[in-house]
C-alpha cells in the first residue's frame, strides 16, 4: 500500500504538471520543483526504505500531498473553462515591435531600472564592506543584524529595496534574448552572474535559469519526448547550480575557497551533498517531522504563513499583535526543539509548510492555489508584452521559491515586483496620453 501511494503522488503530480504546461501556465515552475524536491524523493525513500521515520508518517505525508494535488487537479479543471494562457507564444514575442512608442518606452524604462539595481546593489557594497573580493556569506548575514546606525539602516533599507527590484526587471532578459539585443543581454546576464557572486544568495540565478527554460517551453508547444530529455538535463543542471552555490557560500570567502578546492575536489563535494540527501533535496524531511510531532509546538496549525499573507503591507507594529511572526523562523524552532530562536528559519518544501499551518485541513488549500494561478495567468494575460514577458520570468522565479516552502517570501517578492513593473507600464501610459 504504502509504495502504491507513493507511486500515486508521483503520478499525480506528473499529470499536473503536463496539465499546465499544455495550458502554458506559469505555475509549470511551482510543479516542476515540487516534483524535483518532494515527489521523486519521497518515492524513492519509500523504495529503498532507509530511513529514521516510520511506515505511519510516509503514509501519511502520501495520503496528504494525494489529497492535495486531486482537489488542486479538479479545481483547475472546473475553473478553466476559459483558459488564460499566461506564457506567450513565439509569434507574439517574435511579433513584439519594440519601435512602437508605447513597447520602446516600456523597454527603456526596465532597462534602466536593471542599470539602477546594478548602482545600487556596488554602491552598498563599497559603502558598507572594506573588500568585495574577500567577502563571506556571514559577513553580509552579521552586517544586516548589526545595522546600529542611522546610516547603516538606510543602506540596509536600500539593499532590501533592491533585492525586490532586482527581481522585477531582470526578467527583461528573455525580451532582450528574442530581440537580440545583445549590450542589454550581456548587461542583464553580468547583473545576474555578479549579483549572484557577491551575495552567495542562490536564489538571485533564478531570473537567468527561468529565462532560458521559458525560451524552450516558448519554443516546444506541447511537451514530449524530446523536451522531456531537455528538461531531465536542466533539472539536473539546477540541482547542480544550486548545490554548488550552497557549498561556495559555507567555503566563506573567495580566497578560503580558492585554497580549499580544486576543481576536481569541489565537484566530488557536490556530488557528495547531492547524493548524501543534503541542502534541497533534505528539505522534505522537515515535512516528515512535522508529520512525526503532529504539529505539536507552540505557533504550528495557527495558519500563520497565510495569515500573514492576508497582513503582508501592513507592519506587525501595526498589527496589534494580529499578524504572526515569521512562520518559517517558528518552523525552526519546532524542529529544533528551540522556543528561544529567533534568527534561524527553515522550508520545508511547500506541502511542509501548509502542513505545517493547518495539518491535514492543509489539502482543502488545493483550490485556494488553483483559483490563484488561474487569477494570476489571467492578469498577466492583460499585460502589456514586454510587461508580461517580465512578469513571467520573476512569476516563475518566486514559484521555485515557494516550492522549496519559502510561501510568504515567494509571494510578497511576486507582489511587490508586479506592483512595479504595473506602475511602470501605466506612467507609460499616461505619459502617452499627454503627448
Amino acid at each position: 500500500m504504502l509504495v502504491i501511494l507513493g507511486i500515486l503522488q508521483l503520478l499525480l503530480c506528473i499529470i499536473i504538471l503536463i496539465y499546465e504546461y499544455n495550458n502554458k501556465s506559469i505555475s509549470v515552475f511551482f510543479w516542476a520543483v515540487l516534483l524535483l524536491l518532494f515527489n521523486i524523493p519521497h518515492l524513492l525513500e519509500i523504495v529503498v526504505g532507509i530511513t529514521k521515520y516510520s511506515e505511519s508518517v510516509f503514509l501519511k505525508a502520501s495520503i496528504f500531498v494525494i489529497g492535495f494535488e486531486i482537489i488542486y487537479i479538479l479545481s483547475r479543471m472546473v475553473i478553466n473553462s476559459k483558459k488564460y494562457s499566461s506564457i506567450v507564444s513565439e509569434d507574439e514575442i517574435r511579433n513584439m515591435d519594440l519601435d512602437t512608442k508605447k513597447n520602446r518606452q516600456t523597454f527603456n524604462k526596465i532597462l534602466k531600472l536593471n542599470y539602477l539595481v546594478f548602482f545600487i546593489f556596488t554602491l552598498y557594497f563599497l559603502l558598507r564592506f572594506d573588500s568585495i573580493k574577500n567577502l563571506s556569506w556571514g559577513e553580509i548575514y552579521q552586517a544586516s543584524l548589526n545595522a546600529n546606525s542611522l546610516f547603516d539602516k538606510i543602506l540596509e533599507f536600500l539593499k532590501s529595496l533592491n533585492h525586490l527590484l532586482f527581481f522585477a526587471v531582470t526578467g527583461l532578459l528573455i525580451t532582450t534574448i528574442y530581440k537580440k539585443k545583445k549590450f542589454s543581454s550581456c548587461f542583464i546576464i553580468f547583473l545576474i552572474l555578479y549579483y549572484s557572486f557577491i551575495t552567495r544568495n542562490r536564489i538571485a540565478l533564478l531570473p537567468l535559469l527561468v529565462s532560458f527554460i521559458l525560451i524552450i517551453i516558448i519554443k516546444n508547444k506541447k511537451i514530449k519526448l524530446k523536451q522531456m530529455i531537455y528538461f531531465s538535463f536542466l533539472g539536473m543542471l539546477c540541482i547542480y547550480i544550486v548545490y554548488a552555490i550552497w557549498i561556495f557560500r559555507h567555503a566563506g570567502t573567495l580566497e578560503n575557497f580558492k585554497s580549499t578546492y580544486t576543481m576536481s575536489s569541489f565537484n566530488k563535494e557536490v556530488f557528495n551533498a547531492i547524493l548524501n540527501n543534503d541542502g534541497e533535496l533534505s528539505l522534505r524531511k522537515i515535512f516528515y517531522y512535522f508529520i512525526y510531532i503532529d504539529n505539536n509546538f507552540p505557533g504550528l496549525q495557527s495558519g500563520a504563513t497565510y495569515i500573514r499573507l492576508l497582513l503582508m503591507f501592513i507592519p506587525s507594529s501595526l498589527c496589534f499583535g494580529i499578524k504572526p511572526p515569521d512562520f518559517a523562523i517558528t518552523m525552526s524552532s519546532a524542529y529544533t526543539g528551540n522556543l528561544y530562536n529567533t534568527l534561524y528559519s527553515v522550508h520545508p518544501t511547500f506541502y511542509g509548510d501548509l502542513f505545517a499551518n493547518f495539518n491535514f485541513w492543509g489539502i482543502l488549500f488545493g483550490l485556494f492555489w488553483a483559483l490563484f494561478f488561474k487569477s494570476l495567468d489571467k492578469f498577466l494575460c492583460k499585460r502589456n508584452i514586454i510587461t508580461r514577458c517580465s512578469l513571467l520570468v520573476t512569476w516563475g522565479s518566486c514559484f521555485v521559491i515557494m516550492a522549496r516552502g519559502s510561501v510568504y517570501n515567494s509571494i510578497f517578492i511576486g507582489v511587490v515586483s508586479t506592483i512595479i513593473l504595473y506602475i511602470v507600464e501605466k506612467v507609460k501610459i499616461i505619459t502617452n496620453k499627454n503627448l
